[in-house]
C-alpha cells in the first residue's frame, strides 16, 4: 500500500479534524482509502459502531480489542484493494443508519462532483451516501481538479469536505 505513505503528515492533519466529530455512541461508516486508515488508527471513542467494508479497518480495529462495535459487510473481495464491493456490501448498508459516513474519492472536481475508479466500489459508496445522516469527504488536496472515471455524487450531497492546506478556494 504505497499511497499510505504518501502525505502522511497532511493525512494525519485530517484525521484529527475528522475524529474531533465522532460522538460517543456513534454510528459511523468508513469507506476505503489510505486517509481514512489514519482516521481509524487514532479514534478512541466510547462505544461506537463501525460498519466498513475495507479489511484494512476490521485489521487496524482488531489491535484495540474491544473497544469497538465493527461490522464488516462482506461481499465479493477485490484483493488489489482489500474491500468487499458488488451486492452483498449495499443490501447489508441498507440495514443500518449512520450519523457519519467517511468517504474516500478518486477525485473532486466541481464540475464532475466525487469520482471514483471502480464501478462495485462506487455502487457501494452510493449506498453508503444513502444510508447516512452526514456525508464527510477526507482527501488530500491532490484529488481536487482530479477526475476519476466514475461519479459517485454531486458536491451538494456532501456535508463536509476534510483536506489539508494547499487548494486554491
Amino acid at each position: 500500500m504505497i499511497r499510505s505513505l504518501k502525505m502522511i503528515q497532511e493525512k494525519q492533519t485530517i484525521e484529527w479534524i475528522a475524529v474531533s466529530l465522532i460522538k460517543d455512541n456513534a454510528v459511523i461508516i468508513v469507506d476505503i482509502g489510505s486517509t481514512l486508515l489514519e482516521l481509524i488508527r487514532n479514534i478512541s471513542n466510547n462505544n461506537i459502531t463501525i460498519i466498513t467494508n475495507w479489511v484494512p479497518v476490521v485489521v487496524e480495529l482488531s489491535k484495540k480489542r474491544g473497544l469497538f462495535n465493527i461490522v464488516l459487510v462482506g461481499g465479493k473481495v477485490y484483493t488489489d484493494e482489500l474491500s468487499a464491493a458488488r451486492d452483498y456490501p449495499e443490501e447489508m448498508l441498507k440495514k443500518f443508519n449512520a450519523d457519519i459516513a467517511f468517504l474516500g474519492v478518486g477525485g473532486i472536481s466541481g464540475k464532475f462532483g466525487l469520482t471514483d475508479y471502480y464501478m462495485d466500489e462506487v455502487q457501494v459508496k452510493k449506498q453508503m451516501i444513502k444510508n447516512s445522516k452526514k456525508v464527510i469527504v477526507l482527501t488530500t488536496r491532490t484529488k481536487f481538479g482530479r477526475i476519476a472515471p466514475i461519479k459517485v455524487a454531486d458536491t451538494k450531497s456532501i456535508y463536509q469536505i476534510i483536506t489539508d492546506n494547499g487548494i486554491k478556494e
